[in-house]
């Protein structure tokens, strides 16, 4: 009997014992696991992604190897979708899909945000009729929520908003099939690690002569913004540096550089945020790179560094402008009151005659977030009270990033609006009067992808070489430099009659060739030297005011000082013919100022060719 208790005491004591082994070793795990999650999520919440990575793929991975356990299936979706949202704000979204669809399966009813993003995933993986399924899902869902708002995470958005961008994201989706199965002939380069970095570039300008990059550069740790600057040398582009003498503590964005290159748009976010212009005087001046800028003392909150799609939160800024002083740039001047407002001034382009400004604003008056306007300068040279370009260009979401062709006629801009693949997308209208436009084309695929894809610039007289920024998959960080050529079959060999790109601008009632229009006119002789065999008609041409006879002798005039500037250059005089229009043939009817603006011009038209 005694036997029996000992046997009974020794084997409650091993079980107790045992019991506050494993107790004690479930405690010390579960510490752990705390201290990793919240590490994580600590990451998650202060928006660094790729940290935040690494550290839900450790913590899920001892989870996986038995090392650890989670406390409880909600810890364990949440720790999946949330790497899951690390991805989707990330460079790399297509990893999104895995870590969402399984955290899908645990609680399909969990939220229809979860169904939303899930379908964001799917877009990033071109299976495009999953994510439709996946958004129509999230749309059914929500209908039955009880609560007027939807909640994931730190998100919250009313069922009206959600149903509403859902059935957008359908519709892009949809779009996206169709482009992607008709894509475009071209090529499209990553700039590499010259240029591009594990941060952001973006919004490039590439000087007329293309021997000059610049574009801006934004730190992923705190959001700082810096111009930086870029040369070619033997056609390839050499290390980035930074524009010491325009660079500040603040942030500053270069947006716009003129043909000439003597005068250049900033965006500085003095105040709320503006547009500044400052000048070059290229007789006395030094080149770009050995210049000097004074920068403007400015205050800014932090951007945040968010990528989601639908919900750009960008700080208010300015455009600005300066006159060059000996051997510097000039101090940054402000466009004035009609162009600044207390709203955000984020970017904008001139035409080529200086005279027209484009520029994005979110100032009242829209039609929903940012918006494309345009101004143009008085006979006082200031700059008028600015026009919505209306609804054939702007959307109730966000336009950014116009960008004039050197012909005058083609701008291009982004916009989250429109049809488009996803995010922002390129897009193209053609100016056919003053504030009247053609239909908005998309530029297409592979321009254009599920990512944002933005300012997209081309000095190119065929407009085949351009340059834009996107932050898709596959590049070196996060917005990236890429360049675009389209495939040299698809252009047409010149052919009699056609008439080439390079227009030469004048001034009202003026015949003589302006500085802005050298540019212009320099390519054309480069362009005839290439092409010795090429016979052209210098045609000029006037506005409809005045008297046809007085036109008439203008038009002539202009023909005349284009005509005799080329032979000066070189090019042999039985190579041109010379002809005045008068104002009977204007590219857009007279019935606007701007339109008499692009009808003040000389164009050239190919009237022989001779095969060398």
């Amino acid at each position: 009997m005694r036997r029996l208790i000992y046997t009974f005491a020794t084997l409650f004591w091993l079980s107790t014992n045992c019991y506050h082994l494993k107790a004690q070793k479930n405690t010390t795990i579960t510490k752990q696991v705390q201290l990793k999650l919240k590490r994580a999520e600590r990451l998650f919440d202060s928006e660094q992604f790729p940290k935040a990575i690494e550290a839900y793929k450790e913590l899920l991975g001892t989870v996986a190897s038995g090392q650890l356990e989670l406390p409880n299936k909600e810890t364990e979706l949440n720790a999946h979708l949330r790497l899951g949202l690390c991805y989707l704000y990330g460079s790399n979204q297509s990893l999104a899909l895995q870590p969402l669809k399984y955290a899908h399966q645990l609680n399909p009813d969990y939220s229809p945000l979860l169904d939303f993003h899930l379908g964001d995933a799917f877009v990033y993986n071109r299976k495009y009729y999953e994510a439709v399924q996946s958004y129509q899902s999230g749309i059914d869902k929500s209908r039955n929520a009880k609560s007027k708002y939807l909640e994931l995470i730190h998100d919250r958005v009313s069922k009206e908003d959600f149903i509403k961008v859902s059935n957008k994201r359908i519709k892009e989706a949809n779009f996206a099939k169709k482009l992607i199965g008709n894509p475009l002939q071209a090529s499209i380069y990553n700039l590499g690690p010259k240029i591009n970095t594990q941060d952001n570039e973006y919004a490039p300008i590439v000087s007329n002569d293309n021997s000059m990059l610049i574009f801006t550069g934004s730190h992923e740790s705190d959001g700082h913004e810096d111009v930086l600057i870029s040369h070619t040398k033997e056609r390839k582009w050499e290390a980035k540096e930074p524009w010491q003498h325009f660079n500040s503590k603040h942030h500053e964005s270069a947006v716009f550089l003129s043909l000439d290159g003597n005068r250049l748009l900033i965006y500085q976010d003095y105040g709320s945020g503006n547009l500044y212009e400052s000048r070059l005087n290229i007789e006395t001046g030094p080149k770009y790179n050995e210049s000097t800028i004074t920068s403007v003392k400015k205050t800014r909150k932090r951007r945040r560094k968010t990528k989601k799609r639908d919900k750009k939160v960008m700080s208010r800024g300015k455009v600005s402008s300066s006159q060059k002083t000996k051997h510097a740039w000039s101090k940054p001047r402000s466009l004035g009151k009609h162009i600044n407002s207390k709203h955000r001034e984020t970017s904008g382009c001139l035409s080529p005659d200086g005279n027209t400004l484009f520029f994005t604003s979110d100032r009242p008056g829209g039609l929903g977030g940012l918006d494309i306007y345009m101004s143009t300068k008085n006979k006082k040279g200031r700059w008028s009270k600015p026009v919505n370009l209306g609804p054939k260009v702007n959307t109730p979401y966000d336009e950014e990033a116009p960008f004039l062709h050197p012909d005058g006629t083609t701008l291009y801009f982004s916009s989250m609006g429109h049809n488009s693949i996803g995010g922002f997308d390129i897009f193209k209208v053609v100016i056919t009067g003053e504030n009247d436009y053609s239909e908005v084309e998309n530029l297409g695929f592979p321009i254009n992808s599920q990512a944002n894809d933005m300012y997209f610039v081309s000095n190119d007289k065929n407009h085949r070489i351009a340059y834009f920024s996107s932050d898709r998959a596959g590049g070196v960080g996060g917005k990236d430099l890429y360049r675009v050529i389209m495939n040299s079959a698809s252009k047409k060999p010149l052919a009699k009659g056609d008439m080439l790109s390079f227009r030469v601008f004048f001034r009202y009632k003026d015949a003589n060739i302006p500085k802005k229009s050298l540019p212009a006119v320099e390519a054309l002789v480069s362009f005839m030297k290439n092409n010795p065999g090429l016979t052209i008609e210098v045609g000029g041409h006037t506005d409809n005011v005045g008297t046809r006879k007085n036109n008439e002798l203008l038009s002539k005039q202009r023909a005349e000082v284009v005509y005799k500037w080329l032979v000066s250059k070189g090019i042999n005089e039985k190579r041109l013919v010379k002809k005045g229009y008068g104002s009977k043939s204007p590219v857009i009817p007279n019935e606007t100022h701007y339109a008499r603006i692009l009808n003040r011009r000389t164009d050239f038209r190919v009237v022989a060719l001779r095969q060398q």
